[in-house]
């Protein structure tokens, strides 16, 4: 459990960047200065307006990516990362549902201001905090949230490797709806409306959506894409409204809770849909364990990222966020 002072220490270390075309952030040991603890980019990219945004500190991240693609795009993600940077603020340290929903009570109480679209706009949240015994997380919508043990030689030596099997990553944890992607991949002529699932289920498939090709690489971008708009139509409601936005989170977000092992160091990586679309999980892996601190990992996995945006193979540009904090 960490002590007052290292909360102390938490509050001081943070910072908030939104509406920054081009955004990075790095977060030092006071007592070693030369040490990295933590690190973040935003970038528009080619998309040239940057509805990202992020908040970080020692130990603790959030990365928010506002849906919609309105006018108020930038605005949104404005009102959930700065009520997320205040409750990140405070002296106790709550559950991050805790900060979900003030984020969106503020979207709605901001509506009027900015003429939020309850139907509309929106934001997708991943966040995460080291509470010295465990990691906590939480996942609203689409955002990724990856807990990687540096200290595990398993993980390392399948980070060398070509394997795309994504058990070196803890992640949530998926249950039966790794099933439903097997039987959807798999079968032949399988189609979503076979499958039985609540809205909150929907998300969760969803949410795995984005390391389907680091499972199967063979799996086209255009079979995500399917599957995502017969989600839609499934749940009866638009894919944005897996968000934090001014009628609330209408879709129970996702929590994680990760316990550490006594003496091993983890690295925390959360990001924004704009990287998980143009990098496998595998990838983010490699990109984490070859860089010599989190940094250096945020600026390579972004080099890719804009390198791969306009390329057909990939989905159209996005504005990207990746954030990396040890723990």
């Amino acid at each position: 459990v960490l002590s007052d002072a290292e909360r102390t220490a938490r509050r001081d270390s943070l910072r908030l960047v939104v509406g920054e075309k081009t955004g990075r952030r790095i977060v030092r040991d006071s007592p070693d200065p030369s040490k990295i603890l933590a690190a973040a980019v935003t970038d528009a990219g080619k998309k040239g307006k940057n509805e990202d945004a992020f908040v970080v500190g020692k130990g603790i991240g959030a990365v928010i990516d506002a849906m919609g693609g309105g006018e108020h795009g930038q605005d949104a993600a404005r009102v959930v990362a700065g009520k997320i940077y205040d409750d990140f603020n405070l002296p106790e340290e709550g559950f991050l549902i805790r900060a979900a929903r003030r984020a969106a009570l503020a979207m709605k109480q901001e509506a009027p201001k900015y003429s939020f679209d309850p139907d509309r706009d929106g934001a997708v949240v991943s966040m995460a905090r080291d509470h010295g015994s465990h990691i906590e997380g939480l996942i609203v919508g689409d955002a990724g949230l990856y807990v990687i043990d540096l200290t595990d030689r398993k993980i390392a030596e399948r980070a060398k490797g070509q394997s795309t099997t994504d058990d070196f990553l803890a992640t949530l944890d998926a249950g039966d709806i790794d099933e439903a992607l097997k039987y959807l991949i798999n079968v032949p002529g399988a189609k979503l409306d076979d499958l039985v699932l609540d809205g909150g289920e929907a998300v969760r498939l969803v949410t795995h959506l984005t390391g389907l090709r680091a499972r199967n690489e063979s799996i086209p971008l255009p079979f995500v894409d399917r599957v995502r708009a017969g989600i839609s139509r499934k749940v009866k409601q638009s894919f944005v409204r897996s968000s934090i936005g001014p009628n609330g989170i209408d879709i129970p977000p996702i929590p994680v809770n990760f316990p550490k092992v006594a003496g091993h160091r983890y690295l925390v990586l959360l990001c924004s849909d704009g990287v998980t679309k143009c990098l496998t999980d595998h990838e983010l892996l490699q990109s984490c364990l070859k860089a010599s601190d989190p940094n250096a990992a945020v600026i390579e996995i972004n080099r890719v990222v804009q390198e791969r945006q306009g390329n057909p193979e990939y989905p159209p540009p996005d504005h990207a966020t990746v954030l990396v904090f040890l723990a």
